[in-house]
């Protein structure tokens, strides 16, 4: 996938996302369909933008 014009951070930071997910998510989790793949992310997405620590960029969470 191509990253757009004037975002050279981009890739960095979806990079650490997935390193996120990876190492503090799903290692917790056995996954055992889709949906309930579907309803790790959702919830880990609540909180990366909500409840986790974003001291990088002020407290704000991430932009979508």
């Amino acid at each position: 996938m191509k990253t757009p014009a004037r975002s050279p951070k981009l890739q960095a930071i979806v990079a650490r996302v997935i390193q996120t997910l990876k190492h503090e998510i799903l290692n917790a989790f056995c996954v055992i369909n889709e949906q309930h793949l579907d309803h790790i992310l959702r919830v880990s997405q609540d909180w990366y933008n909500h409840c986790r620590d974003h001291t990088a960029r002020s407290h704000l969470p991430p932009a979508r």
